[in-house]
């Protein structure tokens, strides 16, 4: 029994390890907020080999879809890190009021933190 410990310990490190390290995506947006007659853009911080098919703007006062459209693939910069961008364009959403931006990829989905009009 006491061999064992060791080797489930070992184990354990390593696979809480390889989580801690997994490589989040992300939706950036423009933390003070927009404009509402203004452009509104977000960006999608993945990875090589991520898809994004859709994204979908919502009102977070009444959960109302109130955009969706597809996600433009810009590609990665050099030297940052390996990342991969994609930017959502969603300057047609005028209303005042706090918005999520969710994209859809074959991984799950991903939201924004909620942002201002």
């Amino acid at each position: 029994m006491k061999k064992r410990i060791p080797a489930l310990l070992a184990a354990l490190i390593l696979l809480a390890a390889s989580a801690a390290s997994a490589e989040e995506v992300k939706v950036l947006t423009n933390q003070v907020g927009y404009e509402a007659a203004g452009p509104k853009l977000a960006v999608i911080e993945g990875h090589p080999g991520d898809a994004f098919g859709r994204f979908t703007v919502m009102d977070m006062k009444t959960g109302e879809k109130v955009l969706s459209g597809l996600p433009r693939h810009a590609g990665p910069v050099e030297k940052w890190k390996n990342w991969d961008f994609w930017t959502i364009d969603w300057s047609a959403v005028a209303g005042e009021g706090t918005y999520v931006i969710e994209c859809i990829s074959p991984k799950g989905a991903v939201r924004s933190h909620p942002v201002s009009v």
